[in-house]
């Protein structure tokens, strides 16, 4: 990526930090710190200042210490004197540990942006034995403590490869990590890019000798003061210094085989260049010696990121100037065989085996694009945006290029053709709150959910002025020049006014890369390409500014607007945002506006701001071709996604109905119970009280299907809607935004900017708000079509049974209450069926069992046709009102008979009192029966199938008893569970093993045998191990064996 450039006064000194794992392996190094700091303080040494950083952990916290800048050699020797192993120096009497392997590193480095800037030059040495907490090594206590820290200090993303890249940019600063215990370097690959990215070295040290580091630090502290001092440096100074760095290998840095911002799950890709550590040499000392003198002149460190193809970018750069002199008839500034050249370069680096990422292949397909784009208006604009630091328009900037270097071909040349991009790129500031991921951290990916606060109305900034207003604090806060209001991101954006802005524009968002990456460092301060970054965050802005503004009505005649009212500077920057989303080249909505075009509807699964930005795109591109009726059916598809909102509160609500019933408080929501009443006839309630034994609730006779919804159910809804002042609120938006998309936003006032504005009616309006809380869903409108690849959403263009959809609501809404009805009609009919048991047993004194069953069957009441009958747990109330002499008739067929399908092990929890009942018969033979039957197996008894998908003819055989018939026969079962065919492959398992463990048993009863089975089955599950002892019939003895 291009370095920027800031100058750097000669009089300051270089500044050497060093950074000290101070947990318990780094005692001889702590040692030999000590030692080289003592020894280089014995003298004064004006032009090189010495700061130490240490740092520790535990699973308490993340704890770094600092001493303060500028110490006097006396108060930095009392400094050295304080450090200890284990003891944070600004945390006195703390003990820690640092547990893990991977150490707190990251967020000692992270602490150089605290104390210096981009003008200070720092020389960090970094001495540890352990790598930085990475992902791959796993989540554990300690690094989320240091990724907490990170937050806490202002830093956006805790990656330890983002960290690094922001300490990079925002300090002028050369890191040589000393690296012990460096057997396998895989772990090392972070310190391997600080050391690439930032001019240093890696050091590894051949033993843990605190002498040997001393002497070491102290030859390099001498020859970094000789630097300071000269400023030159010499072959010779490199010689010697690495001639004395005894006790020292260097580990090579190769930049096209060191990985960089490695993003990855596993420690094996977490690996350097496959080199091993050799002898220092000269050349590796010169360079390091060279980078630090060349930072006195403030250059820095040329930095790189994973997501960035370098070249991809300088081409593009090159592409994106030539394209808009170019199209602007300014050939006069470069040769035709320079433009031709630039767009081949560009193709053949989307040719190389390396630019295959996904970013790249939309650069390849919208280069083709931007070939035909074209200027559209006049050079000599008339409103041109300006901007407010430079003072230029785009097209007064682009007059004065000839100073530009035809042909960039140093990196003060690509500097200086960068900076011509960042002038040809108008930004307004705002205030932008992003969803956040898994982690806590900031998704630029997900800039379609962001959130925004506050847009800047007055003041318009080229990209390169805001980049400079913006401080170098880890918040990156732009302050905006004029109102002097803080802001948190700046946006691209065209003018509707401004052809030649709109041009540059248009040629930019045809470069994804070059977009995506001067958008995202906009944004979030990294190098990082996020392709929706600018679309997404222009759609959430115009939703925002929208609700900004208030419906104008036409004339008195009601409903019917013909405009918004907003203020001037408001209505300029929705039409800015509108016209930038039209003008866009970026295809970021492109799936989108193909299902619109396909009548395919809208994706209920993205967010409303980016169905606004392909609706926005499809009504641009149809132009005067689209009907006033396809624009009113595109709109209403639109507004049924806007009620979204109202959806997710009106669900809550439900669960506030059926909680806290009238109690419940929806502040400006919709009540669901209100809802419910629409569809129900109240009025057909005659008492006062309702009472559930005489008659059924209206909401049970609706909910039942009994009854229809009344007829004036539209007019019932619309009062209950038009209550609330969410639902007016969202249909008011409605309106809006159909307004605003009919816009011409090249009309400066907006009253010359609506004519002929189609509308949805309010009741149209009204009825998408009820299907929308009906549905209780977005996606209930669409099918999801999962016979193509990927699976996508389909309109459903099938009417809406809204009656359907309330007996729903009604049945959901009044379920506690129906659940006490329906209590109170069981509580009633019970006592009913007790009496008529009492009845029919005076006429079954000298009855069979059977007979007994049979009378049984026949007991019955029915109340609001509904019949009701005594069932197998009824058993203990009937049976306490049966004679003894009865028990062994009426008492066996209550408990046994098959006057119900409920199977008689329902009662096992109930067992020890029917012994004790049927142990007054004086007869055994019938406890045994009773105890038999109660312990029994369930076996299904029903004609028709049950919830587990068995029958009368249908039984279930156990886990031990497949058959191929009942493997076929279960497969054939209308009602199944999930992933039948794996129970029932399951099940065949256990058969046969239970099969070939009784053949194995079959002649061998000692328990070394039994042992011997058990253990071969180790890899089963518990039922299985089981399954073999009790199958062989010795669980009793096994039992004891295994004791």
């Amino acid at each position: 990526m291009i370095a920027q450039s800031n100058g750097s006064p000669v009089t300051k000194p270089l500044h050497v930090v060093f950074i000290v794992d101070v947990t318990p392996s780094m005692g001889p190094q702590i040692k030999g710190v000590k030692s080289a700091i003592t020894a280089f303080c014995a003298v004064e040494r004006p032009n090189v200042q010495i700061s130490i950083f240490t740092y520790t952990e535990s699973s308490s916290g993340c704890y770094v210490s600092k001493s303060k800048p500028g110490l006097s050699n006396a108060e930095l020797l009392a400094y050295v004197k304080s450090i200890e192993i284990n003891n944070p120096v600004e945390f006195p009497g703390l003990k820690t540990g640092g547990n893990d392997n991977p150490e707190n590193v990251c967020a000692a480095v992270a602490q150089l942006t605290m104390v210096f800037d981009s003008f200070d030059n720092v020389l960090a040495f970094v001495i540890t034995d352990a790598p930085p907490h990475h992902r791959c090594f796993g989540e554990r206590k300690m690094q989320r403590n240091e990724a907490k820290w990170l937050r806490s200090h202002g830093f956006q993303s805790t990656d330890v490869f983002e960290v690094l890249n922001h300490v990079i940019e925002f300090t002028n600063c050369t890191i040589v990590p000393i690296l012990y215990q460096a057997r396998d370097f895989s772990a090392w690959t972070w310190y391997q890019q600080a050391a690439l990215l930032t001019g240093g070295l890696c050091l590894v040290p051949t033993s843990t000798s605190s002498t040997v580091l001393a002497q070491g630090m102290v030859h390099i502290l001498q020859t970094m003061q000789e630097i300071a001092t000269n400023r030159q440096p010499s072959e010779e100074l490199a010689q010697r210094t690495a001639e004395n760095l005894i006790g020292f290998n260097i580990l090579p840095l190769d930049s096209d085989s060191t990985p960089l911002e490695c993003d990855v799950e596993t420690l094996e890709m977490l690996t350097a260049s496959s080199t091993h550590a050799c002898a220092i040499d000269a050349d590796a000392v010169f360079r390091l010696l060279k980078i630090t003198c060349d930072r006195f002149s403030g250059k820095q460190s040329l930095k790189r990121v994973k997501s960035v193809d370098g070249n991809v970018i300088v081409e593009s750069v090159k592409v994106m100037l030539l394209s808009v002199l170019k199209g602007l008839g300014k050939e006069n500034l470069f040769s035709k065989e320079v433009y031709e050249a630039t767009i081949a370069s560009l193709e053949n680096t989307f040719a190389r085996p390396n630019g295959g990422a996904d970013i790249n292949k939309m650069d390849r397909i919208m280069l083709e694009k931007l070939q035909n784009v074209s200027f559209e208006g006049a050079t000599d604009e008339e409103y041109p945006v300006t901007c407010v630091v430079s003072l230029e328009s785009v097209g007064e900037f682009l007059g004065g290029l000839s100073r530009l270097p035809k042909t960039p071909k140093t990196e003060r040349d690509l500097v200086l053709w960068m900076e011509a991009v960042m002038q040809m790129c108008m930004v307004r500031l705002v205030n932008i709150k992003f969803p956040v991921d898994n982690k806590g951290e900031s998704d630029f990916h997900d800039a379609w959910s962001s959130r925004i606060n506050q847009i800047s109305t007055a003041t318009s900034l080229s990209a390169s002025a805001a980049i400079k207003l913006r401080n170098n604090s880890l918040a990156s806060i732009y302050l905006d020049p004029l109102s002097r209001e803080e802001f948190t991101s700046a946006l691209i954006l065209a003018h509707p006014n401004d052809p030649v802005l709109t041009f540059a524009y248009k040629i930019l968002t045809c470069l994804p890369s070059l977009h995506g990456l001067i958008q995202g460092y906009l944004v979030s301060g990294g190098l990082k390409i996020f392709p929706s970054l600018s679309p997404g965050i222009q759609a959430s802005s115009l939703l925002f500014l929208i609700g900004q503004t208030t419906l104008e009505k036409k004339d008195n005649e009601g409903s019917l607007c013909h405009g918004i009212n907003a203020p001037p500077a408001l209505w300029e920057v929705i039409r800015v945002m509108i016209w930038s989303l039209r003008q866009s080249c970026t295809p970021t909505t492109s799936a989108v506006v193909a299902s619109i075009r396909a009548g395919k509807g809208l994706n209920p699964a993205d967010a409303f701001s980016k169905l606004l930005a392909a609706t926005i795109t499809y009504m641009h591109h149809r132009g005067d071709a689209l009907t006033a009726e396809e624009t009113k059916n595109l709109f209403i598809e639109l507004y049924e996604e806007v009620s979204a909102g109202s959806i997710a509160t009106f669900n809550y609500s439900i669960e506030k109905d059926i909680r806290y019933g009238e109690f419940a408080n929806y502040g400006n929501h919709i009540a669901p119970l209100k809802i419910a009443n629409c569809f129900v006839r109240m009025e057909d309630l005659t008492d006062e009280w309702f009472d559930p034994i005489k008659s059924l609730h209206p909401a049970e006779q609706f909910a039942r299907g009994n009854v229809g919804a009344p007829t004036d159910l539209l007019d019932r809804l619309k009062a209950v809607i038009h209550k609330s002042k969410l639902c007016v609120k969202t249909m008011e938006l409605m309106k809006k935004i159909g307004v605003v998309l009919q816009a011409d936003v090249k009309q400066e006032n907006p009253s010359n900017a609506f004519k002929g504005v189609v509308q949805v009616e309010d009741e149209k309006l009204v009825e998408i708000m009820i299907e929308s809380m009906l549905l209780g869903k977005r996606a209930g409108r669409y099918i999801l079509d999962d016979s193509v690849s990927p699976p996508e959403w389909v309109r459903n263009r099938q009417p809406i049974a809204m009656e359907d959809l309330g007996r729903k609501l009604v049945a959901e809404v009044y379920k506690p209450l129906m659940k006490d009805w329906n209590q109170a009609r069981i509580d009633w009919s019970q006592e009913k069926l007790i009496d008529a048991f009492d009845a029919t047993l005076e006429k079954i004194e000298d009855s069979t069992t059977e007979q007994a069953s049979v009378a049984l069957a026949s007991i019955h009441v029915c109340l609001h046709q509904k019949q009701y009958k005594l069932s197998r747990m009824d058993a203990l109330k009937v049976l306490a009102r049966v004679p003894i002499h009865l028990l062994k008739t009426v008492g066996v067929s209550i408990v046994t008979g098959d006057w119900t399908t409920e199977p008689t092990c329902g009662l096992i929890k109930s067992k020890a009192v029917l012994e004790k009942i049927f142990a007054k018969t004086g007869d055994e033979e019938i406890v045994a029966l009773i105890k038999n039957a109660v312990g029994s197996r369930a076996v299904a008894s029903r004609v028709t199938t049950n919830r587990h998908g068995h029958s009368i003819s249908l039984k279930y055989p156990g886990i031990y008893g497949w058959t191929e018939k009942y493997h076929t026969d279960r497969l054939a079962s209308k009602k199944q569970p999930k992933e039948m065919s794996n129970i029932l492959d399951k099940m065949k398992a256990f058969t046969r093993m239970k099969e070939n463990a009784m053949q194995k048993c079959a002649n061998k009863r000692d328990a070394e045998s039994y042992r011997l089975l058990f253990s071969q089955f180790t890899e089963l599950n518990q039922f299985s191990k089981a399954f073999v002892l009790v199958g062989c019939g010795e669980f009793g003895k096994l039992k004891k064996e295994k004791k």
